[in-house]
């Protein structure tokens, strides 16, 4: 079975809103900014099953939100996300552990805050996984970038074309991922930013699968204000 997790459980400061919305909720194209990323796994007929987990506090309102939106479907369930990226993680698999599963079953995971993932993006995670341990979406860099060690002066300038830049989904086998989540140390949690990172800790083969420029994370408000221009723009071409 393929299960997709939508990890949304961040309160997204950086937006810098008054009112405290967490970013996921914020309207995109006048749907909630979680919803627009939900619906290419929904559409995905491969995809079984799909977690939400969310921000401490919001289950309910993402239940309704989604109730609203997809009054049938019985194939999307909400938790409560972590207290950060590996906690939603960690939750994740123990809910979907204590379901009926298989070793072989697949999970893919996927920022919330993505909007514009693609079913082609979504399928092309689940045939590399065949060859891999893991798979992450990843893009060729664009600017060229450095190395320094005290922020203040350049220490290397490494070959742009070695270094891609991290997207999601990443796709892992569901019982792996929660037993090599589990072989962490304390000081490897403390230091890990990005699931895939976990595979390579332990020498495992992580592949990679071409991501999308617009396939961009929402994170500023200038974001948000590119994500309904691109949204707008998507519409009038289809």
């Amino acid at each position: 079975m393929i299960r997709a997790a939508i990890l949304a459980g961040g309160m997204g400061s950086r937006m810098r809103r008054r009112d405290r919305l967490p970013k996921q909720f914020l309207p995109i194209g006048g749907k909630a900014m979680l919803l627009r990323t939900l619906e290419p796994f929904l559409c995905c007929g491969d995809v079984a099953e799909i977690v939400v987990a969310v921000t401490k506090g919001w289950a309910e309102h993402t239940e309704k939100l989604i109730a609203d939106e997809w009054p049938e479907n019985e194939n999307v369930f909400v938790i409560e996300g972590g207290e950060d990226r590996l906690g939603s993680l960690v939750n994740v698999c123990r809910f979907l552990l204590g379901r009926e599963h298989a070793p072989e079953d697949v999970l893919l995971t996927h920022d919330g805050a993505r909007p514009f993932v693609t079913e082609e993006i979504i399928r092309a995670n689940v045939v590399a996984l065949s060859g891999h341990d893991c798979v992450t979406t990843a893009v060729p860099l664009v600017d060229t970038i450095l190395s320094t060690s005290d922020g203040r002066t350049a220490a290397e300038i490494p070959e742009r074309s070695a270094f891609r830049a991290v997207q999601t989904p990443q796709t892992f086998r569901l019982t792996e991922l929660a037993e090599t989540i589990a072989s962490l140390t304390e000081e490897e949690k403390s230091v890990l930013t990005d699931a895939a990172k976990i595979y390579l800790l332990r020498g495992k083969k992580v592949g990679l699968v071409p991501g999308a420029p617009e396939n961009f994370k929402v994170t500023a408000p200038k974001d948000l204000a590119l994500a309904n221009l691109l949204w707008a723009e998507k519409n009038k071409t289809e």
